[in-house]
């Protein structure tokens, strides 16, 4: 299973900053300010119409399993009660 992004990890609110702004912007993705990891919007991901099951930050999908074959496009924290406010 994939760890939850805590509101308490370093780089948590420069993240949520950073997805807002993608979001915003109409962009697919952003980089994690603190790992420069490329991370999908959760806004790109609904559009992709299925899970990946890589457990992408982002995921609408609820995907809790992660496969290592996409670690370099998702940064592998769900961030799912957070996109759906």
């Amino acid at each position: 299973m994939v760890e939850r992004f805590s509101p308490h990890d370093a780089g948590f609110d420069a993240a949520i900053l950073a997805h807002e702004a993608a979001l915003r912007a109409g962009e697919p993705g952003y980089l994690d300010p603190t790992t420069g990891a490329l991370v999908f919007t959760a806004a790109y991901l609904a559009a992709r119409g299925e899970c990946c099951g890589s457990g992408c930050r982002h995921c609408p999908y609820g995907a809790g399993e992660r496969v290592d074959c996409c670690e370099t496009f998702c940064d592998g924290c769900p961030f799912t009660a957070l996109d759906q406010q």
